[in-house]
């Protein structure tokens, strides 16, 4: 069989005919490698009775640059079959050895051309994937890009001598990659995007000392020289130098320190977008000064530590400004900047990464396609929605490719001839334009759908109030009157309060705008709900705390679930629109859906807080507790939110907030411990495992009933031998433990920039204020044995181990179960609470006479509490049981199972305590005291009443039976 019959095999399965243009290209081409190369000649048609070869002849039947590069590199191209394809990743020594047999400019382009026909052949021949291709045409770059520098640079030296700064050390030029190729998804045969800046002012040393800035400049247009100059080679790369500062007028090359300058003073919103990609190159590089400049000027001006949704309003100005060009160009089959094309995919995973980048460190990667992921990680997007954004841009990455691999040329629309459009369909290995075009379309319907959704989502067309930050009280009223039905006056006057507020604040204009669209839509939300003045009210207070911060304003007026989740919030809560305007960071929670669902159990919790550190890494004491606090902040306000919309029982809400506050306290234990043994050593036999510490929890911590903005009772026990720490700088063991006590104490009650965690209480230690901070636990025994006030023991059976060494904190659960069944009073037992509780009743009421004080008035929450905690110590002597529990709950429970109290008698009690603490935590979610008007809880309040009664008959105490 001849070499044209043979190729004429090929033509059936490709859809070719003898007759066109394709065949007669073909036959030109076998025909010319048969003069120049025959041996290649031969190995590719011997490939062409396999599948694999078929799509090796697929290729060069689709790329006319693939044609002419394999004849033009002929003794490559046999090199690649014989290695059967092997790999494309450039290597630097194989450009080396061109450089030095043909000179930097010809051994650029000879190994640009050699490897752009390894990756293409390879990529449409379908042996290598998206992945590989784009990672290998990065690679070819960057060791293209890193070669020009060096040799760039060597120019410079011979011509003017070493650049040094004043303290004689060398100074850098590094190319900033940035677009596709800073992201390491270079298409191929894309420019490449590159700001050009050095490390340091400095100057020359040789005879002639030319300053850094003129250095470097004469440098980076040399090394742009190596890159783009057309010659018969071609060029390497286009070079793109207008994302520099000032664009075209500014300087091609600039100093760290300028660079930092310009992106502070000057720095716009779309450089923000192009800076994710940002990447460093340099011939010599100082990867320490490199990784610094990142971190603390191009992180910081990217990634914002708040949410940011203003982006969106910059991505809207930019898609306006792309669109308006697509419209002049008549773009739209451009598959890059055509609607649903590459950068609509671009700008959707950017600008997640630009609003949330600054609290989720994963999303803060040059890579689109680890951003997709982090982005489904960080719960932005739902998964099925990324994942079709992620198969679409692959499929346009790929149409982009194979389309600039036909001819080499930097285009990116679909082609109109047919000869093209063959061409395109061979290289996408597709039997028909039409299925082609259908794949294509339902990819960027998708992309399109998707981004309209982020970028539009809430900007319909819709009713406007006038501007009412302009508008006189009347004319303000009048505009109410018109747009929102209902209590228009009463919402006049709360909106003219919250105006005279303003004047007396600055204001920046891109605040005010996004107030003023903030109010309007707030405007003709708030008459859906009950008593919108208060809603207005407590909305606008939300709004004032964030003025400084208005990115949480685009939030919210770019979010219209979350605008709707604020007002429910708010509509519902006090505590919870408190908490909004007291710590706006609060704010980022209305994005995710699951709020409104019931919160984390603990263990999640603990997950949570662990992803939480991992992410941020705080290396220092503040920064791990301004992680805490917002931990803490965060678990609060979400247990509150679950709690208003009804899906917690109250007795569920006291557990959540119990566990937020021991892993808190656990953690605080554990940077103190690391704080203190770094400087003393840790006493003999502890380590950070074991660490002979433990905290307990009293009150409402001790019994698992917390409640909002409570604070800790705790107390510090330590089982320490005799002697000192092990440090260079060792301590007594006693001030190892005081120390360490004080340093939690005050760690939990420092301020930060989010508040503090919780206050403090270690009344409750062995002597009170006047005893030490922490005492061992055989101390803590011996006062527990013989010197404890009855209501100290009454404390006692409220107390657990929360925190620190569980060997620790077995013994003090050893210590607290012999204590209270054969250590108590019991003789007088009685006469001692009932006179406490007295004395408490007749002190601590906060009810007016028409009021009942749910804590403290007869028949309230400590009668009940007081009447659990006296059978607990009358009768554990016989029932060692009843030790065993800290809460209200089990522990009447464990009362009615040892028939001490009858089972309808505890579970009446048990209800009655429930009703009690859910009207309690009603009030504080709206910000009011536990207290309610009379006659309330009646019926419940004359139970307890009967009940301590019928156990204290007889008692000689003066005790109201009345409030």
């Amino acid at each position: 069989m001849t070499s044209h019959s043979q190729l004429q095999s090929l033509y059936g399965p490709l859809g070719v005919t003898s007759a066109s243009d394709h065949a007669r290209s073909m036959g030109q081409f076998l025909d010319t490698l048969r003069e120049r190369a025959p041996r290649l000649a031969d190995a590719l048609l011997a490939l062409i009775d396999d599948t694999a070869g078929c799509d090796l002849w697929r290729a060069l039947f689709a790329s006319k640059f693939l044609r002419d590069a394999v004849v033009a590199e002929h003794e490559f191209a046999t090199g690649l079959v014989a290695a059967s394809f092997d790999s494309p990743i450039p290597n630097p020594v194989d450009l080396q050895k061109l450089t030095d047999e043909l000179g930097p400019e010809a051994g650029l382009r000879r190994f640009r051309r050699q490897r752009m026909l390894s990756i293409a052949w390879r990529d449409i021949a379908g042996l290598a994937t998206l992945d590989e291709s784009l990672e290998a045409l990065t690679q070819l770059a960057d060791v293209c890009v890193s070669l020009a520098l060096r040799v760039a640079r060597e120019h410079m030296i011979k011509r003017y001598g070493q650049l040094l700064d004043a303290q004689g050390q060398p100074v850098s030029l590094y190319a900033i990659c940035m677009g596709k190729l800073g992201g390491r998804e270079l298409n191929f045969s894309s420019d490449i995007d590159i700001v050009f800046c050095y490390s340091r002012d400095g100057a020359a040393d040789g005879r002639r000392a030319v300053a850094a800035s003129e250095y470097c400049l004469r440098e980076a247009r040399r090394v742009i020289a190596l890159l783009d100059t057309q010659t018969e080679l071609g060029r390497v790369f286009r070079v793109d130098t207008r994302l520099r500062p000032f664009g075209e007028s500014g300087p091609l090359a600039i100093s760290f320190s300028a660079l930092e300058t310009y992106l502070q003073e000057h720095g716009r919103d779309w450089e923000r977008y192009a800076f994710v990609k940002a990447r460093f190159i340099g011939a010599d590089a100082n990867q320490d000064e490199v990784e610094t400049f990142e971190t603390d000027v191009i992180q910081p001006f990217v990634y914002r530590r708040y949410l940011d949704f203003g982006v969106l309003v910059a991505l809207r100005d930019m898609q306006d400004m792309i669109a308006a060009e697509v419209a002049r160009r008549d773009l739209g089959q451009h598959v890059k900047l055509g609607p649903g094309g590459i950068r609509e995919v671009e700008f959707i995973a950017q600008s997640w990464q630009l609003i949330r980048g600054g609290q989720i460190a994963s999303l803060r990667t040059r890579s689109l396609f680890a951003a997709l992921e982090a982005i489904v990680k960080a719960d932005c997007m739902p998964a099925d929605t990324v994942a079709a954004l992620g198969a679409a841009y692959r499929h346009l990455r790929v149409v982009e490719n194979r389309l600039q691999m036909l001819s080499d040329r930097q285009t990116h629309e679909l082609p109109d001839d047919s000869l093209q459009r063959e061409a395109l369909r061979m290289a996408m290995g597709v039997a028909s334009w039409s299925e082609l075009m259908k794949t294509l379309d339902e990819h960027r319907a998708m992309v399109t759908a998707t981004f309209a959704n982020l970028v539009f989502a809430g900007h319909d067309e819709q009713a406007e109030l006038p501007s009412w930050l302009d508008l006189s009280d009347e004319a303000l009223a009048d505009a109410l009157a018109q747009h929102v039905p209902g209590r228009h006056g009463d919402l006049s006057s709360v909106l003219s309060a919250f105006r005279q507020r303003l004047t007396t604040l600055p204001m920046e204009r891109v605040a005010r705008e996004r107030l003023d669209t903030f109010v309007q839509r707030v405007m003709l939300l708030v008459g859906q709900f009950q008593r919108p003045d208060e809603l207005l009210a407590r909305v606008l207070d939300v709004a004032q705390a964030v003025l400084r911060r208005s990115a949480y304003l685009s939030l919210l007026n770019e979010q219209p679930t979350a605008l709707d989740r604020l007002l429910r919030l708010c509509s519902d809560s006090q505590y919870l629109a408190r908490q909004l305007a007291e710590f706006p960071m609060l704010l980022d929670e209305l994005l995710d859906a699951r709020l409104f669902a019931q919160p984390l159990q603990r263990e999640a919790l603990r997950e949570q807080l662990d992803t939480l550190q991992q992410e941020r890494a705080p290396q220092d004491d503040e920064a791990r507790m301004q992680l805490l606090v917002q931990f803490a902040r965060v678990a609060w306000f979400r247990i509150a939110v679950a709690d208003c919309s009804g899906f917690l029982p109250i007795m569920r809400v006291s557990d959540l907030l119990s566990d937020v506050a021991q892993l808190v306290l656990q953690r605080v234990l554990a940077i103190a411990w690391q704080d203190l043994t770094r400087r003393h050593g840790a006493p003999e036999g502890a380590t950070a495992s074991q660490l002979g510490f433990a905290i307990i929890g009293y009150g409402k911590l001790g019994g698992i009933e917390l409640g909002y903005g409570s604070d800790l009772d705790i107390v510090f026990l330590h089982d320490y031998p005799a002697g000192d720490t092990d440090g260079e700088r060792s301590i007594d063991n006693t001030v190892f433990a005081a120390r360490l006590a004080r340093r939690i104490v005050h760690l939990l009650s420092v301020q930060t920039g989010q508040g503090h965690l919780f206050d403090v209480d270690t009344r409750l230690r062995p002597s009170g204020r006047s005893g030490l901070l922490v005492s061992s636990v055989a101390a803590f025994a011996r006062y527990q044995a013989d010197d404890a006030w009855t209501w100290e023991h009454q404390a006692l059976t409220r107390a657990r181990f929360v925190a620190g060494d569980a060997a620790t904190g077995q013994r003090f659960t050893d210590v607290r179960s012999r204590t209270i069944t054969e250590c108590i009073r019991r003789d007088s037992l009685a006469e001692e609470v009932v006179r406490m509780r007295a004395r408490m009743r007749a002190a601590l009421s906060s009810a007016e006479p028409d009021q009942f004080d749910l804590k403290q008035d007869a028949g309230g929450i400590a009668d009940l509490e007081f009447l659990v905690q006296y059978l607990i110590l009358q009768h554990a002597e016989t029932h060692a049981v009843l030790a065993s529990c800290t809460d209200n709950i089990r522990q009447l429970d464990s009362l009615a199972a040892c028939e001490v109290l009858a089972a309808d008698t505890a579970i009446a009690l048990q209800e009655i305590y429930r009703e009690y603490r859910q009207a309690a935590h009603r009030q504080a979610l709206n910000g009011r005291p536990a207290v309610v008007p009379e006659p309330g809880f009646v019926e419940q309040r004359r139970v307890v009443q009967r009940i301590w009664g019928a156990i204290f008959d007889g008692v000689d105490a003066d005790i109201p039976t009345e409030h």
